[in-house]
């Protein structure tokens, strides 16, 4: 056998007599060493009937410990030798010799039947499906590797599904479960659980906009939620801008002074793909279907921006709208920049 394939996970090792010889067709048997040293795959029987080399002619030695499998070393022929601590593997490729000079610890091993392979390919088809739905939060290649511990055993030869299927079937299956919507997985438990297992997840919707559908995303602890039920609370509104993910342009925080513990509580927090006087004016539209429509702030102080003061106004019109001092002192600064103020008198 010699090595044809290597990675982190496996090695691939293929008959020597691969080629076409002599109008023959080349062997297509291939052998497979997981990186733990103790599963393997034999994928087809050989179908060369290689001659068996005379006593005299070197052996392929390929060294397999139990700690490691990069402990690989070979000379050359069609012999196998195999050094393990755990079992000896058969080839099938050559028959023992008479040569007593070969140690215990590496011998030649005569061919010796095999079995079949157990073909577990719809069980693990089955198990991924299962498992990348259970744990939507686990990447795919993790779900990976508890598929291999679970259908790989020592002595075991199986035949299933690659690393590279089973990856592509675990996002296909999460497709599947969401509707084809990678926003829908934050609608459903774990994600849209709090650690308590409340819900976490308030609203996700999307409504037409200047250059097409807009969508808004938003969560709130459900305690967090009720502070903002509270008569003539005080409101406060921000956006950033610098941590949002991909494909959203603002996260808005919605923030109430909570009289009891004299702290700035942030209540809900709503990802939005614009920036737009529409867009904060369902931002503020979803807050309020969060407190069935019972919320009715004292005071909203927000931004010197048309636009969220324009929505503020229209959705709480018995509220106060007041411009947050920070943001005033900074446009005034701005504006007596423009005007070439000496910065010893801003």
């Amino acid at each position: 056998m010699i090595e044809c394939y290597a990675s982190s996970i496996k090695k691939t090792y293929r008959c020597s007599y691969f080629r076409r010889r002599r109008g023959r067709p080349g062997c297509q048997a291939k052998l497979d060493w997981m990186a733990n040293g103790e599963t393997r795959e034999k994928r087809f029987p050989h179908t060369c009937d290689a001659p068996i080399p005379p006593t005299s002619a070197p052996v392929e030695v390929i060294t397999i410990s139990d700690d490691s499998s990069d402990s690989f070393s070979s000379s050359s022929s069609h012999g196998t030798t195999v050094k393990s601590s755990t079992e000896t593997l058969v080839n099938g490729l050559a028959e023992a010799s008479d040569n007593t000079s070969t140690s215990p610890s590496q011998m030649t091993v005569p061919d010796a039947p095999i079995g079949p392979p157990v073909d577990m390919s719809q069980q693990m088809a089955d198990e991924t499906d299962k498992l990348a739905v259970i744990h939507i939060s686990h990447p795919a290649p993790e779900i990976w590797d508890m598929i291999r511990e679970e259908f790989t055993a020592p002595g075991k030869i199986t035949r299933g599904l690659s690393r590279e299927q089973v990856i592509s079937r675990v996002y296909r299956a999460r497709h599947n479960h969401f509707g084809g919507s990678i926003y829908g997985q934050v609608e459903v438990p774990p994600l849209s659980l709090a650690r308590d297992g409340s819900n976490f997840f308030q609203f996700n919707f999307t409504f037409p906009g200047e250059t097409g559908p807009d969508r808004l995303i938003g969560w709130g602890h459900p305690a967090l939620v009720r502070l903002l039920t509270y008569d003539n609370v005080s409101l406060f509104l921000d956006a950033t801008f610098r941590c949002v993910p991909a494909s959203f342009y603002q996260c808005i925080v919605v923030m109430v002074y909570d009289r009891g513990s004299r702290c700035y509580v942030p209540c809900v927090t709503i990802l939005s793909t614009t920036k737009t006087e529409w867009s904060w004016w369902h931002a503020l539209h979803g807050v309020q279907v969060c407190t069935k429509m019972s919320m009715q702030p004292g005071t909203i102080t927000c931004d010197y921006e048309r636009a969220v003061l324009n929505a503020a106004r229209d959705r709480f019109p018995e509220s106060t709208a007041i411009g947050c001092l920070f943001h005033f002192k900074q446009a005034v600064r701005r504006r007596m920049q423009k005007l070439y103020i000496p910065t010893e008198e801003i």
